[in-house]
């Protein structure tokens, strides 16, 4: 047991410990976004600032619903509008049109972030002009993972 105590102590004193959950952002977006629009349209943004470099535990989830079952909706998580975290992004054709019908997703992915200011934007788009992508309700997280 005394082993066992003295492991928790470095533990709890190492750098890991220190910095793990560290520099934590969340932003939830509750306002439905709708696009009928075949290029990428922004319907939440997260603006965070990284106090220190590092590996960076990023998260999303989202409730979706896209009006057609013959063409698929696109999702995708751009990080500071160049690198997708979703790759390959959400690209799915729902068995039902219904329009109330809601779907989710969720994911992470650890990235390393540099110091300063960062964005993620989830994007949405129709792979036919005229039909309804809509996220309902969208989460991102990020926080120190090293």
């Amino acid at each position: 047991a005394a082993h066992l105590a003295g492991i928790d102590q470095q533990l709890s004193s190492s750098a890991i410990a220190q910095l793990f959950g560290t520099n934590a952002v969340n932003v939830e977006k509750s306002v439905p976004f709708s696009t009928t629009a075949t290029q990428f349209q922004t319907a939440s943004l997260l603006n965070f600032v990284c106090n220190s470099a590092g590996y960076y535990r990023v998260g999303w989830s989202y409730i979706w619903n896209y009006e057609s079952t013959t063409d698929n909706i696109v999702v995708r998580a751009m990080l500071d509008g160049g690198t997708d975290l979703l790759y390959p992004y959400h690209y799915e054709q729902p068995y039902s049109a219904k329009i109330n019908q809601r779907k989710i997703n969720s994911g992470n992915k650890y990235t390393y972030l540099t110091t300063g200011s960062h964005t993620i934007d989830l994007e949405v788009r129709s792979t036919k002009s005229g039909k309804s992508a809509t996220i309902f309700y969208s989460n991102f997280e990020a926080y120190r993972s090293n």
